[in-house]
């Protein structure tokens, strides 16, 4: 294949975004992680279950604002 057709056929086909709640999960993991937290720690600091913190990070979830919030302020950041 050409160049110019590999070009035309990567633009022909655009990927999709990942969906907002698989973002936010990783996103949520990697701040936990960085800080050296457990899925326990952070939802004792965030005041939610473990298991809901778990739901949000395997992106099966879509978190309301307050709780976004209390994720936020369990993790150090202003929400």
């Amino acid at each position: 294949m050409c160049l110019a057709a590999a070009l035309f056929s990567a633009m022909a086909t655009p990927r999709k975004a990942p969906p907002l709640n698989h973002v936010l999960g990783q996103n949520v993991r990697v701040h936990r992680a960085a800080q050296g937290l457990s899925q326990e720690n952070l939802a004792e600091r965030s005041g939610i279950k473990r298991t809901y913190v778990g739901s949000i990070e395997r992106g099966e979830i879509d978190p309301r604002l307050g709780t976004l919030s209390k994720l936020a302020s369990g993790l150090g950041l202003d929400a």
